[in-house]
């Protein structure tokens, strides 16, 4: 099943990056606050 909401503020974390409105590490800390709670890949 898909996350709509997640997915929309993936999509905008990635046109945030893609323009050059926030830095790399901005788009990590972005989407491990906004999209993953906090867990790392390694813990799913």
């Amino acid at each position: 099943m898909v996350d709509t909401e997640r997915q929309k503020k993936h999509a905008l974390h990635l046109r945030h990056l893609s323009v050059r409105l926030i830095t790399n590490d901005d788009f990590e800390e972005r989407l491990m606050d906004d999209l993953t709670d906090a867990w790392l890949p390694e813990q799913y």
